[in-house]
């Protein structure tokens, strides 16, 4: 039995991950975490074969969790579960020792076949992924703004555009409110932009927010 842990901040979805892995007979839920935190906590306490992982949750950010979780373990299997599909997001999330990522737009097919993959440490993308970095790699006259971003500028710039105060990052990220500011301001350096307002535009041309959640819409 392939033990796994879930890591995502809505239950209902770690609820039907359970359903789905549980179903087939080949996976154990070992463990389920709501935060970045927990995950790493988790992770060493139960040291599980794969672990299933969401992109933006309270607490530290993507890339810090897998590479916290890999210096404990260095092959761990990761497998990153997320609505997001910007190119710089996949390529973080790779870099920083992921062996998969799906978007939650995918066919519960996808998945069962993303976590076969990965517990043989085996790289998968799923099919939509693929085509949006393929496209994007055609697009040479489309150059990010956000690659040059560290992964720490790349969590602090998203959770800024998505509406966190400086007081919730700084919580949520555990570092000084005066840190999230100084990032804050290297950060419009790098886009060049004066306002925190245009992280939000630069956001939906990214692909990163969508107007319905800027809006107030999304559900």
């Amino acid at each position: 039995m392939i033990r796994i842990l879930t890591v995502d901040d809505h239950e209902v979805v770690r609820s039907g991950y359970r359903r789905l892995f549980e179903s087939t007979g080949l996976y154990e839920i070992v463990g389920e975490a709501g935060t970045g935190d927990e995950a790493v906590s988790l992770f060493k306490s139960l040291l599980p074969d794969i672990v299933v992982l969401d992109v933006m949750m309270p607490g530290i950010g993507v890339a810090d969790i897998i590479q916290r979780i890999r210096n404990n373990q260095k092959d761990a299997a990761i497998l990153v579960v997320t609505l997001y599909d910007h190119p710089s997001l996949v390529e973080r999330c790779f870099t920083a020792g992921a062996y998969g990522y799906v978007t939650k737009s995918s066919s519960g097919a996808v998945l069962l076949e993303a976590l076969s993959k990965v517990s043989n440490k085996v790289y998968f993308i799923s099919p939509d992924i693929s085509k949006v970095i393929a496209i994007n790699q055609l697009n040479t006259d489309s150059v990010s703004p956000l690659r040059n971003l560290t992964p720490r500028e790349f969590d602090v710039f998203l959770r800024i555009a998505k509406g966190q105060s400086v007081a919730t990052i700084s919580n949520e990220m555990h570092l000084s409110k005066k840190t999230v500011s100084n990032y804050s301001s290297k950060i419009k350096k790098l886009l060049d932009v004066t306002t925190t307002a245009k992280f939000v535009h630069i956001a939906i041309e990214e692909g990163l927010l969508s107007c319905d959640f800027v809006l107030g819409l999304e559900k």
